[in-house]
């Protein structure tokens, strides 16, 4: 597995889109990855989540 994650390219902050949608928008609402450092927004997750999760993600 840790080499499929090192396959991803890495991204700056403000560069960052969500894996669902491809967008960039509403990074307040975007949780990423501890270990592949991907994001997704809250609402684009299946189910929608209303807050981010605790601890590692």
């Amino acid at each position: 597995m840790g080499d499929v994650l090192r396959s991803y390219l890495w991204q700056c902050a403000n560069c960052k889109k969500c894996e669902v949608c491809d967008k960039a928008e509403g990074d307040n609402r975007m949780i990423f990855c501890d270990y592949c450092d991907r994001g997704w927004h809250l609402d684009c997750l299946h189910p929608p989540l209303s807050a981010a999760p605790e601890g590692k993600w």
